[in-house]
């Protein structure tokens, strides 16, 4: 069964804001379900977009019976990934699919019998947007969202990069060749899914509104901050394109300008997309690189992307290889790292090659699980040792190939040394990397936050004592007790993150600390025990929870030998905007409350 489909190429001027077509007889009825375009201009003086629009009839939605399983019946052509390319050059160009009905309804597809499983690569990425015909206002209305995005593409240069263009090309291939030449599963199984921008757009604001310990995700990225690492070669670079020859930018350029078709920019304008967050980057020379090693300070080039000077929580730090990532990381904190997949050119054995990224994840994997193997290793890889785990998210367009070669390495994505994140490609599919990266954060917290295995609020010691300590003094002891267990927890956490977190950063800015951002906004705190206060604290909760009223005594023996500390910790926390525990009472006159009662009673 073939598709029916009528198509047009259209030009969109953004100066008079019209749309032209090159034949008004090519329109047929699609003009009748977008605004009335005119005739191209003969001599046209402005700059067009070129997009084609596909009408597609409902018919290809539904091809149980008429299928021909043992072939591929044109499936490139069904879905008119072979309109993405120009007939009189090799260049592509984006696609707006109208469809009649809108089949990405999980309840109105299983009205039809059997709906290609691949069909979502007509929202799969900045190559492919569909246009629902509803009524005529919101079918304009789509229709315009959708110009609107294919243009901020365009004037980003994103159809011109090579990557774009490859990846475009073997998703179309990968259309004609998804189906199974066994009748046994070839009508109900596809070897290739794709997914829907859109629906990856409404995941990515519906994660930034869920609220953890009665905090949205989107206000918890915002209070707090976070240092990223991005390592890609192109990272402040012309990205390779096939309608004009690219530059190489001097390293110098790269440190002081930001390179709009370099991965870096495609990033923040990516983060922008959702949530508005603004972003500090830095993309140090090798030369510099050194220097803030040498000096032991992050005084580098910080340069902010917004001009209304906006109040920024995430920054970026960039690296172009290995040998430079491994240096940064042996000198500073990465709450993330962002990996590229194929890196730039290397001498190896007198012989150029380029990098992968898995080599720098097999540099970790020995060192953590083997050690070093002769004294001097540590210090040729120190930044591949540390306590806490890391957090990648690879941002390659073939995602396909990292996951098989991580298979053939036998690299396990989630270890008790890195967690690593399947990720997306940025410049291809925005909001599915977006919500990679938003669900990756959301990781992160919840993992150093008391919810995750009490369902309290708040992260801190503090905030722990605050929910055992309330006002309710019948409740302390059985809450105690309850959550005892917690309270091993939380100090097995803060003797983890201690080794995140520098001395030396106490009188530095944010930009210039070398320890984890998120654990100095997170924890404020961390830096005001020792062992011997969490020996007595844990003592004091000990006996609160499974002690008798008669051992008041040596609670208040406990109490006071940490009070000093636990007000200095609370006078720390009560400064984070976050603290889910406002100053009405203080927790040294809550625990001091208890154990009177106690002595009186």
């Amino acid at each position: 069964m073939s598709n029916k489909v009528s198509v047009l190429t259209l030009y969109y001027c953004e100066d008079c804001k019209d749309w032209y077509v090159n034949n008004a007889e090519d329109q047929k009825g699609i003009i009748s379900l977008m605004p009335i375009a005119k005739p191209l201009p003969s001599n046209p003086a402005v700059v067009q977009y070129k997009i084609k629009v596909v009408y597609h009839d409902m018919a290809i939605f539904d091809d149980y019976e008429n299928e021909d399983i043992t072939s591929n019946d044109n499936r490139e052509d069904r879905f008119a990934q072979n309109e993405l390319k120009m007939s009189d050059s090799d260049n592509m160009i984006p696609i707006i699919h109208i469809i009649p009905i809108d089949i990405f309804d999980d309840d109105i597809r299983k009205q039809f019998g059997h709906c290609p499983r691949y069909f979502q690569i007509m929202d799969n990425s900045i190559w492919n947007k569909v246009v629902v015909v509803n009524t005529e206002e919101d079918t304009i209305n789509s229709f315009k969202d959708a110009i609107k995005a294919i243009v901020r593409n365009y004037k980003c240069n994103l159809y011109d990069l090579d990557v774009s263009q490859e990846y475009a090309d073997l998703n179309s291939r990968l259309v004609s060749q998804a189906y199974i030449n066994k009748k046994a599963h070839g009508k109900f199984v596809s070897p290739f899914l794709f997914h829907s921008e859109k629906r990856m757009y409404d995941k990515a604001l519906a994660l930034l509104d869920t609220e953890i310990g009665g905090i949205s995700l989107r206000q918890i990225i915002k209070n707090n901050k976070w240092r990223i690492l991005l390592i890609d070669d192109y990272v402040n670079n012309e990205l390779k394109e096939k309608t004009r020859t690219s530059i190489d930018w001097p390293v110098e350029r790269q440190e002081k300008e930001l390179c709009q078709t370099g991965k870096l920019n495609i990033i923040i304008n990516d983060i922008k997309l959702a949530s508005q967050q603004s972003v500090v980057w830095c993309c140090p020379s090798r030369l510099t690189l050194e220097r803030i090693i040498h000096l032991k300070s992050l005084d580098c080039q910080w340069h902010a992307t917004n001009i209304d000077n906006r109040k920024s929580n995430i920054s970026i730090f960039c690296v172009r290889d290995i040998e430079s990532a491994i240096k940064i990381l042996q000198f500073a904190k990465f709450d993330i790292v962002l990996l590229d997949y194929l890196l730039g050119s290397i001498s190896d054995n007198n012989k150029k090659r380029r990098e992968y990224s898995y080599e720098l994840l097999c540099k970790i994997k020995k060192t953590a699980e083997k050690g070093p193997t002769n004294s001097n290793e540590y210090d040729q890889h120190p930044g591949l040792r540390q306590y806490s785990k890391y957090y990648f998210m690879h941002i390659s367009s073939f995602v396909t190939a990292i996951s098989e070669r991580l298979e053939e390495l036998g690299l396990i994505r989630d270890t008790q040394y890195w967690h690593i994140a399947r990720g997306a490609c940025p410049t291809n599919t925005p909001y599915l990397f977006l919500y990679y990266l938003y669900r990756l954060m959301e990781k992160r917290y919840n993992e150093m936050s008391l919810g995750k295995e009490s369902g309290m609020s708040g992260h801190t010691l503090v905030d722990f004592l605050n929910n055992i300590f309330d006002d309710d003094f019948k409740k302390v002891k059985y809450r105690a007790s309850k959550y005892f267990n917690t309270l091993l927890n939380l100090r097995n956490k803060y003797d983890i993150m201690k080794h995140d977190v520098y001395d030396e950063d106490s009188n530095l800015d944010w930009l210039h600390k070398r320890g984890s951002l998120l654990v100095y906004s997170l924890f404020p705190d961390i830096k005001c025990y020792s062992n011997a206060f969490w020996e007595h604290m844990q003592q004091l909760i000990y006996l609160v929870a499974f002690g008798t009223v008669r051992q008041w005594p040596e609670m208040w023996e406990e109490y006071v030998f940490v009070r000093d500390r636990l007000k200095e910790a609370e006078q720390k926390v009560q400064t984070v905007n976050n603290c889910p525990f406002r100053k009405v009472r203080l927790l040294s006159d809550k625990i001091e409350d208890y154990i009177i009662q106690l002595r009186n009673r």
